[in-house]
Protein backbone atom coordinates (compact mmCIF):
# COMPACT_ATOMS: atom_id res chain seq x y z
CA UNK A 1 0.00 0.00 0.00
CA UNK A 2 1.60 3.62 -0.60
CA UNK A 3 2.47 6.02 1.88
CA UNK A 4 1.59 8.92 -0.08
CA UNK A 5 -1.93 10.72 -1.15
CA UNK A 6 -2.43 13.30 -2.89
CA UNK A 7 -4.00 16.36 -1.81
CA UNK A 8 -5.15 19.33 -4.19
CA UNK A 9 -4.13 22.51 -2.56
CA UNK A 10 -7.67 24.07 -4.02
CA UNK A 11 -8.98 21.97 -0.68
CA UNK A 12 -8.02 25.51 1.52
CA UNK A 13 -10.23 27.46 -0.72
CA UNK A 14 -13.24 25.09 -0.80
CA UNK A 15 -15.97 26.70 1.08
CA UNK A 16 -17.07 23.49 2.57
CA UNK A 17 -13.62 22.59 3.95
CA UNK A 18 -13.02 26.75 4.98
CA UNK A 19 -16.65 26.49 7.09
CA UNK A 20 -15.53 23.20 9.04
CA UNK A 21 -14.22 23.96 12.17
CA UNK A 22 -10.72 25.51 12.63
CA UNK A 23 -8.13 24.75 15.14
CA UNK A 24 -6.18 26.65 17.23
CA UNK A 25 -2.46 27.78 16.57
CA UNK A 26 -0.34 24.68 16.57
CA UNK A 27 2.74 22.97 15.30
CA UNK A 28 1.19 20.35 13.83
CA UNK A 29 -1.82 21.99 11.62
CA UNK A 30 1.02 24.52 10.48
CA UNK A 31 3.26 21.74 9.45
CA UNK A 32 0.18 20.14 7.19
CA UNK A 33 -0.83 23.93 5.96
CA UNK A 34 2.77 24.54 4.71
CA UNK A 35 3.58 21.39 3.17
CA UNK A 36 -0.22 21.97 1.34
CA UNK A 37 -1.35 25.27 1.38
CA UNK A 38 -1.76 27.38 -1.80
CA UNK A 39 1.06 29.07 -1.44
CA UNK A 40 3.77 25.91 -1.96
CA UNK A 41 4.54 25.49 -6.19
CA UNK A 42 6.03 23.04 -8.04
CA UNK A 43 9.59 23.27 -6.10
CA UNK A 44 9.72 20.99 -3.27
CA UNK A 45 9.25 22.73 -0.05
CA UNK A 46 10.72 26.51 -1.40
CA UNK A 47 8.03 28.81 -1.55
CA UNK A 48 7.44 32.81 -1.38
CA UNK A 49 5.25 34.05 1.92
CA UNK A 50 5.03 36.21 4.80
CA UNK A 51 4.41 35.51 8.08
CA UNK A 52 1.41 38.08 7.85
CA UNK A 53 -0.17 36.37 4.97
CA UNK A 54 0.09 33.00 5.83
CA UNK A 55 -1.31 33.75 9.40
CA UNK A 56 -4.19 35.70 7.86
CA UNK A 57 -4.88 32.34 5.73
CA UNK A 58 -5.09 30.06 8.79
CA UNK A 59 -7.47 32.53 10.63
CA UNK A 60 -4.60 32.72 13.07
CA UNK A 61 -3.19 36.16 15.03
CA UNK A 62 0.50 37.19 14.27
CA UNK A 63 1.51 35.91 18.22
CA UNK A 64 0.13 32.57 17.84
CA UNK A 65 1.20 31.66 14.35
CA UNK A 66 4.93 32.54 15.62
CA UNK A 67 4.47 30.58 18.46
CA UNK A 68 3.63 27.65 15.85
CA UNK A 69 6.21 28.62 13.86
CA UNK A 70 9.28 28.72 16.40
CA UNK A 71 8.01 24.65 17.55
CA UNK A 72 8.98 23.59 13.86
CA UNK A 73 12.03 25.71 13.69
CA UNK A 74 13.13 25.07 16.52
CA UNK A 75 13.63 21.19 15.36
CA UNK A 76 14.65 22.15 12.30
CA UNK A 77 12.08 21.20 9.86
CA UNK A 78 11.16 24.32 8.60
CA UNK A 79 13.56 27.66 8.02
CA UNK A 80 11.55 31.36 6.89
CA UNK A 81 13.74 34.64 6.01
CA UNK A 82 10.69 36.45 6.76
CA UNK A 83 12.51 39.40 5.97
CA UNK A 84 12.71 38.24 2.27
CA UNK A 85 9.56 36.48 2.94
CA UNK A 86 11.31 33.30 1.80
CA UNK A 87 10.47 29.25 3.57
CA UNK A 88 12.20 26.56 2.87
CA UNK A 89 11.35 23.02 4.61
CA UNK A 90 14.64 21.43 3.88
CA UNK A 91 13.50 17.49 3.69
CA UNK A 92 10.24 17.95 1.62
CA UNK A 93 12.66 17.12 -1.62
CA UNK A 94 13.35 13.73 -0.23
CA UNK A 95 9.38 12.89 -0.61
CA UNK A 96 8.79 14.70 -3.28
CA UNK A 97 11.44 14.35 -5.97
CA UNK A 98 10.88 15.02 -9.95
CA UNK A 99 9.80 12.12 -11.86
CA UNK A 100 12.52 12.68 -14.85
CA UNK A 101 14.19 16.44 -15.47
CA UNK A 102 11.31 18.26 -17.27
CA UNK A 103 9.88 18.08 -13.88
CA UNK A 104 12.93 19.96 -13.00
CA UNK A 105 12.75 22.25 -15.82
CA UNK A 106 9.85 23.26 -14.69
CA UNK A 107 10.98 24.96 -11.89
CA UNK A 108 12.13 27.94 -13.76
CA UNK A 109 9.45 30.46 -13.08
CA UNK A 110 8.67 29.65 -9.36
CA UNK A 111 12.54 29.82 -8.81
CA UNK A 112 12.92 33.17 -10.52
CA UNK A 113 10.13 34.41 -8.35
CA UNK A 114 12.12 33.30 -4.84
CA UNK A 115 13.41 36.50 -3.59
CA UNK A 116 17.32 36.27 -3.29
CA UNK A 117 18.79 35.47 -0.01
CA UNK A 118 20.95 33.38 2.16
CA UNK A 119 18.27 31.07 2.50
CA UNK A 120 17.38 30.61 -1.35
CA UNK A 121 21.64 30.02 -1.19
CA UNK A 122 20.87 27.12 1.32
CA UNK A 123 18.04 25.55 -0.39
CA UNK A 124 20.15 26.11 -3.56
CA UNK A 125 22.99 24.03 -2.58
CA UNK A 126 20.28 21.24 -1.13
CA UNK A 127 18.29 21.23 -4.14
CA UNK A 128 21.49 21.10 -6.68
CA UNK A 129 22.98 17.99 -4.15
CA UNK A 130 19.58 16.22 -4.56
CA UNK A 131 19.36 16.31 -8.15
CA UNK A 132 22.89 15.25 -8.75
CA UNK A 133 22.63 12.31 -6.77
CA UNK A 134 19.01 11.30 -9.24
CA UNK A 135 21.35 11.15 -12.59
CA UNK A 136 23.26 13.42 -14.80
CA UNK A 137 20.09 14.71 -16.83
CA UNK A 138 18.44 15.86 -14.07
CA UNK A 139 21.97 17.61 -12.47
CA UNK A 140 22.03 19.68 -16.17
CA UNK A 141 18.25 20.27 -15.74
CA UNK A 142 18.73 22.17 -12.07
CA UNK A 143 21.76 23.92 -13.22
CA UNK A 144 20.33 25.24 -16.65
CA UNK A 145 16.97 26.58 -14.14
CA UNK A 146 18.07 27.61 -11.17
CA UNK A 147 22.23 28.86 -11.66
CA UNK A 148 20.42 32.12 -13.23
CA UNK A 149 21.36 34.41 -10.57
CA UNK A 150 23.10 32.39 -8.42
CA UNK A 151 26.89 33.53 -9.35
CA UNK A 152 25.88 37.42 -7.88
CA UNK A 153 24.62 36.04 -4.54
CA UNK A 154 27.57 33.56 -4.36
CA UNK A 155 30.12 36.48 -4.92
CA UNK A 156 28.24 38.89 -1.75
CA UNK A 157 28.44 35.65 0.27
CA UNK A 158 32.28 35.16 -0.69
CA UNK A 159 32.42 39.20 0.29
CA UNK A 160 30.37 38.65 3.66
CA UNK A 161 33.11 35.99 4.57
CA UNK A 162 36.18 38.24 3.49
CA UNK A 163 34.22 41.23 5.75
CA UNK A 164 34.07 38.59 8.82
CA UNK A 165 37.27 37.05 8.78
CA UNK A 166 38.69 40.96 8.35
CA UNK A 167 36.55 41.74 11.38
CA UNK A 168 36.68 38.75 13.58
CA UNK A 169 40.74 39.03 13.15
CA UNK A 170 40.21 41.87 15.50
CA UNK A 171 39.99 39.60 18.67
CA UNK A 172 39.56 42.74 21.26
CA UNK A 173 36.22 43.84 19.02
CA UNK A 174 35.10 40.35 19.12
CA UNK A 175 35.10 39.23 22.37
CA UNK A 176 34.06 42.26 23.23
CA UNK A 177 30.73 42.08 21.61
CA UNK A 178 30.68 38.72 23.10
CA UNK A 179 30.77 40.21 26.55
CA UNK A 180 28.29 42.59 25.36
CA UNK A 181 25.57 40.11 24.60
CA UNK A 182 26.34 38.11 27.69
CA UNK A 183 25.83 40.91 29.60
CA UNK A 184 22.53 42.18 28.30
CA UNK A 185 21.49 38.27 28.37
CA UNK A 186 22.06 38.32 32.16
CA UNK A 187 20.11 41.87 32.69
CA UNK A 188 16.78 40.60 30.06
CA UNK A 189 17.12 37.39 32.29
CA UNK A 190 17.63 38.71 35.54
CA UNK A 191 20.16 36.22 36.29
CA UNK A 192 22.99 37.00 38.72
CA UNK A 193 26.55 37.87 37.57
CA UNK A 194 28.01 36.52 40.72
CA UNK A 195 26.69 33.06 40.25
CA UNK A 196 25.84 33.02 36.27
CA UNK A 197 29.43 33.06 34.29
CA UNK A 198 30.66 33.39 30.44
CA UNK A 199 32.54 30.21 31.26
CA UNK A 200 34.93 29.60 28.11
CA UNK A 201 32.57 27.00 27.40
CA UNK A 202 30.02 29.54 27.06
CA UNK A 203 32.40 32.05 25.39
CA UNK A 204 33.07 29.16 23.05
CA UNK A 205 29.10 28.78 22.24
CA UNK A 206 28.19 32.18 21.75
CA UNK A 207 31.33 33.13 19.30
CA UNK A 208 29.94 30.35 17.36
CA UNK A 209 26.69 32.17 17.23
CA UNK A 210 28.28 35.17 16.58
CA UNK A 211 30.37 34.67 13.63
CA UNK A 212 27.04 32.73 12.25
CA UNK A 213 25.50 36.28 12.62
CA UNK A 214 28.41 37.90 11.22
CA UNK A 215 27.93 36.37 7.96
CA UNK A 216 24.32 37.15 7.94
CA UNK A 217 24.44 40.54 8.27
CA UNK A 218 28.66 41.50 7.68
CA UNK A 219 28.40 44.29 10.86
CA UNK A 220 29.71 43.71 14.02
CA UNK A 221 27.55 45.70 15.40
CA UNK A 222 24.40 44.48 13.93
CA UNK A 223 25.62 40.68 13.94
CA UNK A 224 25.46 41.15 18.15
CA UNK A 225 22.42 43.30 18.04
CA UNK A 226 20.84 40.11 15.80
CA UNK A 227 21.89 38.02 18.95
CA UNK A 228 20.22 40.47 21.53
CA UNK A 229 17.20 40.26 19.58
CA UNK A 230 17.39 36.29 20.07
CA UNK A 231 17.25 37.09 23.69
CA UNK A 232 14.54 39.45 23.53
CA UNK A 233 12.26 36.42 21.60
CA UNK A 234 13.34 34.39 24.65
CA UNK A 235 12.09 36.78 27.37
CA UNK A 236 8.86 36.81 25.33
CA UNK A 237 8.28 33.77 26.39
CA UNK A 238 6.17 33.12 29.33
CA UNK A 239 6.76 29.19 29.88
CA UNK A 240 10.89 29.87 29.41
CA UNK A 241 11.01 33.20 31.55
CA UNK A 242 8.76 30.67 34.34
CA UNK A 243 5.29 32.79 34.49
CA UNK A 244 3.22 30.06 32.75
CA UNK A 245 1.50 28.92 35.83
CA UNK A 246 2.79 25.24 34.69
CA UNK A 247 6.39 26.30 35.44
CA UNK A 248 5.95 27.01 39.18
CA UNK A 249 8.17 29.88 38.73
CA UNK A 250 11.29 27.34 37.58
CA UNK A 251 12.83 29.36 34.08
CA UNK A 252 14.27 27.36 30.95
CA UNK A 253 16.74 30.08 29.73
CA UNK A 254 20.28 28.52 30.26
CA UNK A 255 22.43 30.27 28.03
CA UNK A 256 23.89 27.44 26.23
CA UNK A 257 21.04 25.08 26.42
CA UNK A 258 18.22 27.54 25.29
CA UNK A 259 19.21 30.24 23.36
CA UNK A 260 22.11 29.82 21.80
CA UNK A 261 22.78 26.06 21.32
CA UNK A 262 22.32 26.31 17.49
CA UNK A 263 21.77 28.42 14.94
CA UNK A 264 18.60 27.20 14.25
CA UNK A 265 17.23 27.61 18.19
CA UNK A 266 18.49 31.62 17.65
CA UNK A 267 16.92 32.27 14.40
CA UNK A 268 13.77 31.02 16.38
CA UNK A 269 13.61 33.23 19.05
CA UNK A 270 14.72 36.15 16.63
CA UNK A 271 11.64 35.57 14.57
CA UNK A 272 9.70 35.70 17.77
CA UNK A 273 10.07 39.70 18.13
CA UNK A 274 7.96 41.27 16.14
CA UNK A 275 9.07 43.21 13.03
CA UNK A 276 8.52 46.85 14.05
CA UNK A 277 9.48 46.25 18.08
CA UNK A 278 12.01 48.26 19.04
CA UNK A 279 14.41 46.56 21.42
CA UNK A 280 14.93 47.99 25.37
CA UNK A 281 18.67 48.64 24.48
CA UNK A 282 16.91 51.22 21.53
CA UNK A 283 17.46 48.87 18.68
CA UNK A 284 14.62 48.55 15.81
CA UNK A 285 14.34 44.98 14.83
CA UNK A 286 13.71 45.80 11.38
CA UNK A 287 17.41 47.31 10.76
CA UNK A 288 18.57 44.41 12.87
CA UNK A 289 17.09 42.40 10.68
CA UNK A 290 17.00 43.48 7.10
Amino acid sequence: MSRFRKIDTRMWGDSKFRGLSSPTPSGKYLWVFLLTGPHTNNIPGLFRAGEMGLAEELGWDIKGFRKAFMELSAKGIAKADFIARVLWIPNNIKYNPPENPNVVKSWRAAWDEIPECGLKGEAYERLKAFTEGLGEGFAKAFTEVCAKGMVNQEQEQEQEQEQEERISSNAVAFDDAVKSVFDYYLERTTRNSKTYELTPSRKKKAASRLSECLRKTGDLGKAKALMELAVDGLVMSDFHMGRAPKTNGTKYCDWENHVFKSYEQMEGWWNRVPVSAVKPNGHDAYEVLK
